[in-house]
């Protein structure tokens, strides 16, 4: 159910903002040995590549060490992971919630300033006021219910056009879309998408269930192995995580390129069922919430730009003071 009183759920659904930073663990393109400054090499060029590439992931790994410290004993820190990204672009990199905006703003200028000769991508990203709690984690009362009708995407909302029924039988009856045609049978199609960065995201949800025990978890896994097929091939979708608390808390962490990415994968069939199975009564689980995070831009504010921090070293000295807007990558109950 929607709330803007997160006072009894998790730290993590408490947080008002969030950071992402990330290095790279490969040398950059430039990074040859015809490129200006490059590492002469005594035998052939493939050598001294291959110096120059345990040297960036020496210094990844440094980085990440000290960004895990910083993002856990900052002021405000309240949550904290690390990542790491094996595919094409492999990186190193942090996800910390804090308790303000501000916070994050700074948190992110520190973790930059300490490249110590990396190139440090950011993205600060705040929470949006109002989010959903249910059970025992809800500050209204102990109540498990979903909510009527999905959050509008930004064409509903231009057109004045009502969002879809979470219980749509048409939609959540298993092999009903399938029959008639649609994108909601239990098969994903399509590739699945080239995993992207965190760092990139517009948008974001972090989310958790308190279940009852194993037997829930097995129950969930019949629609949510299917479900995360799907997201990993749908438009937008970069990246995604499972924490564990104990003892049977499952959260998820979701980045999308933009809210409407997000607000769309929780119209998925998967997805609608879960919200009514977790629902109903408290014989599955006993609590969850949901919150969405949406990117800042450099001065707090939220109006869905596409500025990600890039602080490169020039010279001798971090990178801190160095700007660019980066490229775009090439690649529990949600309402």
């Amino acid at each position: 159910m929607r709330t803007t009183d997160f006072s009894r759920a998790p730290r993590q659904a408490r947080a008002a903002a969030m950071v992402v930073a990330e290095v790279a663990e490969m040398p950059e393109l430039t990074d040859s040995p015809d490129a200006p400054g490059a590492r002469a090499s005594g035998s052939s060029g493939s050598s001294g590549r291959s110096g120059t590439s345990v040297d960036v992931r020496r210094v990844a790994l440094s980085w990440a060490r000290r960004a895990r410290r910083t993002s856990a004993t900052v002021d405000g820190a309240v949550w904290q992971t690390a990542y790491r990204l094996r595919g094409p672009e492999r990186v190193r990199g942090v996800i910390a919630y804090l308790e303000t905006a501000e916070q994050a703003l700074a948190l992110a200028g520190a973790l930059a300033a300490d490249g110590r000769g990396a190139t440090v991508r950011t993205r600060v990203l705040v929470a949006e006021e109002s989010g959903y709690s249910n059970g025992v984690w809800r500050a209204e009362g102990p109540t498990m219910a979903h909510v009527e009708r999905f959050t509008p995407v930004t064409r509903e909302v231009e057109h004045g056009v009502e969002p879809p029924l979470v219980a749509d039988p048409r939609v959540t009856k298993r092999g009903a879309s399938s029959r008639r045609g649609g994108r909601a049978g239990r098969r994903p199609r399509g590739p699945v998408r080239v995993p992207g960065s965190p760092v990139d995201a517009h948008a974001m949800f972090i989310g958790a269930t308190r279940y009852r025990g194993l037997r829930s978890w097995l129950v969930l896994s019949r629609e949510w192995f299917p479900m995360v097929a799907k997201m990993r091939r749908m438009h937008g979708y970069l990246w995604h995580a499972v924490y564990w608390e104990a003892p049977f808390t499952l959260g998820t962490l979701a980045f999308f390129e933009t809210r409407d990415d997000l607000l769309v994968f929780a119209r998925l069939p998967e997805h609608r069922r879960l919200m009514q199975w977790i629902t109903r009564g408290t014989r599955n689980g006993t609590g969850g919430y949901i919150r969405l995070h949406v990117a800042a831009e450099p001065r707090g504010t939220t109006d869905g730009g596409d500025r990600v921090g890039v602080h490169r070293p020039v010279g001798d000295r971090d990178a801190a003071d160095t700007h660019g807007t980066a490229d775009e990558h090439p690649a529990g109950g949600l309402a």
